[in-house]
């Protein structure tokens, strides 16, 4: 989705202003994109695993899934900005925001934290919002994505409770 909208972005005049570093980044992800494609060839465990993750994106289930979940995450990282008083337009919602979110991905942090706040605040200028705006966004996102996973989290606590009740009385 970063990748179509990046594309639409850059082609269409109008919209957000990017920086002509973004050009670099659009060439770096369809080369990421044709690396993926290309070990989808080679033997052994990462050939097998982007075969694997290329056969799933054929299938109709795993596509429409990924597409609902990225939809909600980047409507929920545009509420919280909203929330906090920042207004994002329209093109953020398929350049901006997916290119924060993207930032999460780096594995140097637990759960994105630190790298979505920082990618956030060097981004949200491009669209006129402070950096401290994007500051705010990325640390109310992490906070409420927090809170939704909480009940989930309740669950398991209550089932692990529940088998070592189960396994004490199966030992007495």
């Amino acid at each position: 989705m970063l990748l179509v909208g990046l594309a639409t972005a850059l082609s269409l005049p109008g919209g957000i202003p990017w920086p002509a570093w973004t050009w670099i980044a659009l060439a770096a992800l369809c080369a990421a994109a044709l690396i993926a494609l290309r070990l989808t060839r080679r033997p052994g465990t990462l050939g097998r695993l982007a075969s694997l993750v290329v056969r799933l994106c054929q299938r109709p289930e795993p596509l429409l899934l990924g597409l609902i979940t990225t939809g909600a995450l980047i409507f929920a990282f545009y509420a919280c900005a909203r929330a906090t008083g920042t207004a994002l337009p329209p093109a953020a919602l398929t350049t901006l925001i997916p290119l924060i979110l993207c930032a999460m991905l780096i594995p140097l942090s637990i759960a994105g934290w630190g790298w979505r706040e920082g990618a956030a605040a060097a981004l949200f200028p491009l669209i006129g919002a402070p950096a401290e705006a994007g500051v705010a966004t990325g640390l109310v996102y992490g906070a409420a994505i927090i809170a939704s996973a909480l009940p989930a989290m309740l669950i398991l606590l209550a089932q692990v409770g529940q088998s070592d009740i189960s396994q004490q009385d199966q030992r007495t």
